[in-house]
């Protein structure tokens, strides 16, 4: 199963950089290829919530469903995804580094379902994976430092 694994230090809080990726509706403004996240059980409690993932990987269009598999507040939370095309794991975590700064982490181990749409869908996802986890990381930088500046001036 490929895995990918990324870290960012940002400057911000690590409570408030936890708190935007927890927000599903955070989500599309920060992912590549996300165009919404929604749960679909009630979201607390937070382990076990179902959720759909609507993605658009080139001229791919996905719904993924999953469960929080993994939740522990303010430092932990990690995604499953169910489906027969896509199936792994996404885990963020985030670690103070003081009290202005954090790192934050992720590791991505997925499966692509084996037939003619899942040899397409791998090399979709192989030609964009590299530009896609740039992407991730400027918006993150981008969208939680928006968000903490805001949070200040309130």
């Amino acid at each position: 199963m490929p895995t990918v694994e990324h870290n960012v230090e940002l400057s911000v809080p690590a409570d408030v950089c936890f708190e935007y990726i927890d927000a599903a509706g955070n989500v599309p403004r920060f992912v590549f290829g996300a165009k919404s996240f929604e749960y679909v059980t009630p979201e607390e409690p937070r382990l076990g919530a179902r959720f759909v993932l609507h993605m658009q990987l080139g001229p791919i269009k996905l719904a993924l469903n999953g469960h929080i598999s993994d939740y522990v507040a303010g430092r932990v939370i990690g995604l499953s995804l169910d489906d027969g095309l896509i199936t792994g794991t996404v885990v963020w975590g985030v670690t103070a580094v003081d009290s202005e700064q954090c790192s934050t982490s992720a590791e991505i181990r997925y499966r692509v379902g084996s037939g003619l749409t899942g040899r397409a869908l791998s090399k979709v996802i192989d030609s964009i994976l590299e530009p896609g986890i740039k992407y991730t990381e400027s918006r993150l930088r981008e969208q939680v430092t928006a968000h903490y500046r805001a949070l200040l001036a309130e």
